[in-house]
């Protein structure tokens, strides 16, 4: 079965949110069938930095990416989750 990854970026409340923690609570959160690939800390200004993720989702699943943006959003320092980017993976 493909599968799809999903490029999130979350933007934290403010300046002293542990991104590296929100990415840590993402994959303790996530189903199985979920894959947390990486994740990089992209500067804003002025010291504020967002968290962008990459993971891979089963094809098939119901929703498309509303369930994975509803597990992030719900992670305490989570301002705002935006889905940058959606593309299928041939494997």
């Amino acid at each position: 079965m493909a599968k799809v990854l999903v490029v999130l970026k979350v933007t934290p409340e403010d300046i002293d949110v542990d991104l590296d923690g929100i990415a840590r609570i993402v994959k303790e959160r996530i189903p199985e069938t979920y894959e947390v690939l990486r994740y990089e800390k992209v500067p804003i200004a002025f010291g504020l930095y967002y968290l962008r993720l990459y993971i891979t989702i089963p094809e098939d699943e119901k929703g498309g990416t509303d369930k994975l943006e509803r597990i992030v959003r719900e992670i305490d320092g989570v301002s705002r989750v935006e889905v940058e980017l959606t593309h299928r993976l041939g494997f």
